[in-house]
């Protein structure tokens, strides 16, 4: 991702810092690993799992969400 391209994010950024977030940057997408063994640790480490429809098992399978990300 060039630096023009970051820029056209840049209000996103912004926006988590308005919103309270004490950090935030872009990251381009193919900069991102995303592992199956995320699955494990919402599982096991997390009382919230199954509760919302944005986490597992509700939320996209680690394949769907790499095929996701290598299209950006």
């Amino acid at each position: 991702m060039t630096e023009i391209d970051k820029s056209t994010f840049d209000f996103l950024k912004d926006l988590a810092l308005e919103l309270g977030a004490t950090a935030a940057k872009i990251i381009p997408a193919d900069e991102i690993v995303v592992e199956n063994r995320v699955v494990v640790k919402c599982r096991v480490g997390c009382k919230e799992f199954g509760k919302t429809l944005m986490c597992l098992p509700y939320a996209s399978s680690i394949d769907e969400f790499q095929k996701i990300l290598s299209n950006s």
